[in-house]
């Protein structure tokens, strides 16, 4: 199989701890979060952990691309569907 194609492990692992930290703040960081800088630090952890899984998405898509889809069309469509996403 194509691995460059594929989501990476690492890549996946990395959002799932991410968002752990998000839903325990504090619980998972190697520093302590004080509640001054919680809403700050999870707005830019939440920026992050969005870049990351749109990527992968992105990836997933890529490796089984939806019938009717233009190559040219899956990084909008990884967008759209992480969009739909709550957050």
């Amino acid at each position: 199989m194509d691995g460059k194609n594929l989501p990476s492990k690492s890549g996946i692992a990395g959002i799932t701890t991410d968002l752990l930290r998000l839903l325990f703040p504090g619980f998972f960081d190697d520093t302590p979060v004080h509640s001054s800088e919680l809403k700050v630090s999870t707005a830019t952890l939440m920026d992050s952990v969005w870049d990351r899984l749109e990527d992968e998405i992105y990836k997933s898509l890529e490796y089984a691309p939806p019938r009717d889809v233009k190559k040219k069309e899956l990084r909008p469509d990884g967008a759209e569907f992480h969009g739909r996403l709550p957050g």
